[in-house]
């Protein structure tokens, strides 16, 4: 279904399902959960996406992955999954600012 309404907006949209992308190897993400793997893959196929469109190599070369991994390794989202350490009262503070009900 999703195939087909993209195919009813115009010419060269296509449906993606990502898996992990390989060149996340060895990449220690800023951003906690299992999940944010998959995010990032998101990350990197729609730059690659962009890039294409703008006629560059679809494969990033090694300046372009340093660049993505440096990116991906120091982002940060205070207020979700944080944890705070008081040093005075030796407390830790778990601060999640969830945007879901799942969450």
């Amino acid at each position: 279904i999703l195939q087909k309404c993209a195919n009813l907006e115009g010419q060269g949209r296509k449906l993606c399902v990502l898996k992990e992308n390989a060149e996340l190897d060895g990449v220690k993400l800023g951003l906690e959960g299992s999940h944010q793997r998959i995010n990032a893959s998101l990350a990197i196929a729609l730059c690659k996406a962009i890039m294409n469109t703008k006629g560059e190599n679809k494969q990033l070369n090694v300046e372009y992955k340093n660049d993505f991994s440096y990116a991906l390794e120091h982002v940060s989202w205070p207020g979700r999954c944080q944890v705070v350490h008081d040093a005075e009262t030796k407390l830790s503070l778990w601060l999640d600012g969830a945007h879901t009900g799942e969450s």
